[in-house]
């Protein structure tokens, strides 16, 4: 929970990364050339760089950030994916929402346009009890956070019995199928033999004659 959290804060025992803003795309228009946005995108980026160094010095080794982090083509998927799109999806844990929920990406996607929504995952949901949904929903509610809770693992769960229900389908779809033909199969045997048995009755009946 929330109280846990700041717990953990307080004895730095996890990286504070909600108190860490990603780093912001500089402003560009379609009249830059290549070179002058990668120019611009490189200077802002290492501006975020020196200040996050600092703060890994200040920590004494106790925080920091991992190497996509470091990377600025990261970052520039990113902005990209920010600007180009209408739903930015946020998927989190459900045993520790806050601690894996950016909240400065919201600030962002806000910046780039305030009509693009935030939406929080929260995945692993079968593992909280009914009262913890109900805690987390009303705290997400309160602070105006768009959710919804989700299980990977019983969508998965629910995607193989589907898949089952249909291969059983198709199995039994078959084997009508099958039978089907092994009865046209069995009426034109039938039909050939009766067919048969007319001839030889005939010609028994022409040898009578003669």
């Amino acid at each position: 929970n929330e109280d846990d959290f700041q717990e953990l804060r307080e004895k730095d025992d996890i990286y504070v990364y909600e108190d860490i803003s990603i780093p912001r795309r500089p402003k560009w228009d379609k009249t830059m050339t290549a070179e002058e946005l990668d120019r611009l995108e490189r200077e802002a980026f290492l501006a975020w760089r020196r200040e996050i160094a600092i703060r890994e010095q200040d920590a004494y080794g106790k925080q920091e950030i991992t190497p996509f982090e470091k990377n600025i083509e990261v970052w520039r998927q990113l902005w990209r994916v920010v600007e180009r799109c209408d739903v930015v999806v946020q998927i989190v844990d459900a045993r520790n929402p806050l601690l894996f929920r950016c909240a400065d990406l919201e600030k962002y996607v806000a910046e780039v346009n305030p009509n693009k929504i935030c939406l929080l995952v929260v995945n692993k949901a079968d593992y909280l009890s009914e009262d913890a949904r109900l805690s987390w929903a009303r705290y997400f509610k309160e602070n105006n956070i768009e959710y919804i809770f989700f299980s990977a693992h019983m969508e998965q769960l629910a995607l193989e019995i589907e898949m089952k229900k249909q291969r059983q389908q198709e199995l039994q779809h078959q084997l009508l199928e099958k039978l089907a033909k092994s009865e046209k199969d069995y009426h034109r045997s039938g039909r050939r033999n009766n067919n048969k048995q007319h001839d030889d009755d005939n010609n028994d009946n022409n040898d009578d004659d003669e």
